[in-house]
């Protein structure tokens, strides 16, 4: 919003429905603010300001989340169809977020997770990739000694 611009309580309504609106389809606040009046200053603002607009904003945050986890579990329906495990940083990230208490990489990661870790770097070697060798990078970079 800029400075000394003042919006009355129907404009805040219209403008917090249409960035709601915006952020559905967009998925950043960075990209949602730039076709509206304010900016992402404004929209931090309603956040403290307004509990109810809060609220919407963190269901649309997890309706967001719920479909990128969605497609993250299509493509690895499809890996598994495939038998393609080029790109087991996929797999393991999914593994992070759904049971972290077993497959997060911590000092008291259990021997399952480890051994299940373990596979997938296998997997991953048998077909040497630019890809490939980024996750082996990633997921040796995280593990534990």
């Amino acid at each position: 919003m800029a400075r000394g611009i003042e919006f009355t309580e129907e404009e805040k309504k219209e403008l917090k429905k249409a960035f709601l609106e915006e952020y559905s389809k967009s998925r950043t606040i960075s990209t949602a603010v730039s076709g509206l009046a304010v900016g992402r200053r404004t929209v931090h603002t309603w956040f403290q300001e307004d509990s109810e607009f809060k609220e919407q904003f963190d269901e649309a945050r997890l309706a967001v989340g719920e479909s990128l986890e969605s497609n993250a579990f299509r493509l690895i329906d499809q890996m598994m169809a495939e038998n393609d495990y080029k790109r087991p940083l996929l797999l393991i990230t999914m593994l992070n977020a759904h049971l972290p208490e077993r497959y997060k990489q911590s000092d008291n990661a259990g021997e399952d997770s480890r051994q299940l870790i373990s596979e997938f770097r296998k997997m991953a070697k048998s077909k040497k990739s630019k890809v490939v060798k980024q996750a082996e990078d990633i997921i040796n970079d995280s593990d534990p000694k």
